[in-house]
């Protein structure tokens, strides 16, 4: 294939060069056309490229037309919203239109310009385990397969975001563990040794990172990271191949693994995330390890009762409050009625039974612990991950607490917030 001249939209361009035509050129001349004053739009501006947002707010009679907008193309419409004023053009569909109207926005007063849109999907986010939308996504790279930017930066397969924003997004951790739940009544989890020797046989750190992009942080316990006595010295499931295969020659087992099945979710995503985990307990146990994919409503059937209860399913827990009781108490115990995987052992009970109860903060925490390190041993469960979310935080915003249990940005600590002013001339 022989190599010609460029096309004119990547030949001859200087991309350090200023431009020869300047929206504020552009706006100085409408506003002497339409006689209009000179006047400023809200620091805080919106592109509704759908237009649904601006439709529904002339329908409660929120939006009035700006007078300080001068372009020749759109109305500008105002309106406040929890003490702050915004601007917002509806129906800015394209690359080219909407350029056009960010650089004119930000030469006539905006400071910060969100588009907000619907789109289309491929595949559902990872840390959205398949669900339906809503999502909230944080996109760090745009494939540049339009012709816009091209004015504007030089050739590349991908436009990244600002690295120095990307570096303020922090990560928080949830009040949620994902496990891989054991029926100790199925051959071979009747044995806690094998289930022991499953558990250090998953590599969680790579699950997690190839599996869900980030958003799950790999952990060995009940309790996760953030949550009251969250004991990150317990490490009984920690991956180990070769203790793993030493558990599996001194079990029941040694002679060979019956075949296990890992009861998901029958959506494509959960085949996805969960065939490398069965792969990996074939590769390093030997054992005949397959996938079960059921639909949503098979799945609530086989875990609503003991008898049911499949050979080994994926489980999650998320708690209600920021305590370990809400944990260890609730799910393991022989009396539960949230979780049946036939697990009863009489000194968990009486240790987290002991803890419920007591009212010394030192003590309460080593029963909870020591309970937990009975279960993590045990291993009637694999536990696998904590979920985490993400948040956008400006390097000049202080006084935030994020804690696993937010629902909102530092939601009970919100009176602590500032952003400090900076030092005033003289």
């Amino acid at each position: 294939m022989r190599s010609g001249p460029k096309p004119p939209i990547l030949a001859t361009k200087e991309y350090a060069a200023s431009s020869v035509f300047e929206p504020a050129n552009l706006l100085r001349e409408a506003r002497r056309q339409k006689g209009l004053a000179p006047g400023d739009v809200p620091a805080i501006c919106l592109l509704d490229p759908d237009g649904d947002i601006l439709r529904a707010l002339r329908r409660a009679g929120r939006a009035t037309l700006s007078a300080g907008w001068a372009c020749y193309h759109t109305d500008l419409h105002e309106f406040d919203h929890d003490g702050l004023r915004f601007g917002i053009i509806a129906c800015a569909v394209g690359a080219p239109f909407a350029v056009l109207l960010a650089e004119e926005l930000f030469v006539s007063g905006c400071r910060f310009l969100i588009s907000m849109t619907s789109a289309g999907r491929i595949a559902a986010p990872v840390e959205h385990d398949g669900g339906p939308p809503p999502y909230f996504v944080v996109i760090d790279r745009a494939l540049r397969d339009e012709g816009t930017s091209y004015h504007y930066l030089p050739p590349a397969e991908f436009a990244d975001a600002d690295p120095a924003l990307v570096a303020q997004i922090v990560a928080i951790d949830s009040p949620c563990t994902t496990f891989f739940a054991l029926n100790v009544r199925r051959p071979p989890f009747d044995d806690a040794i094998v289930r022991l020797a499953f558990a250090k046989s998953f590599d969680r750190a790579t699950w997690s990172r190839e599996q869900l992009g980030g958003l799950g942080a790999p952990i060995v316990t009940f309790v996760p990271p953030g949550i009251p006595n969250y004991d990150a010295a317990d490490d009984a499931q920690a991956f180990d191949v070769p203790a793993a295969r030493a558990l599996i020659a001194r079990s029941r087992y040694a002679a060979g693994l019956p075949s296990v099945q890992l009861t998901i979710p029958g959506t494509s995503l959960a085949k996805r995330q969960f065939q490398p985990v069965v792969d990996a307990w074939h590769s390093a146990l030997g054992v005949d390890a397959q996938l079960s994919p059921v639909d949503a409503a098979t799945a609530r059937e086989l875990t609503r009762s003991p008898q049911n209860y499949p050979q080994m399913t994926v489980q999650g827990w998320c708690a209600a409050y920021p305590d370990p009781q809400d944990f260890l108490s609730l799910m393991f115990t022989t009396t539960t009625t949230v979780g049946y995987t036939n697990y009863a052992n009489p000194t968990y009970d009486d240790l987290v039974r002991r803890a419920d109860a007591e009212t010394d903060p030192s003590v309460r925490a080593g029963l909870y612990r020591d309970a937990q390190r009975i279960l993590t041993k045990d291993a009637p469960a694999i536990f696998a991950s904590s979920a985490r979310s993400l948040t956008l935080v400006a390097a000049r915003v202080h006084g935030q607490s994020l804690t696993p249990l937010d629902r909102a940005f530092s939601q009970f600590t919100l009176g602590d917030l500032f952003v400090p002013l900076p030092p005033m001339a003289r």
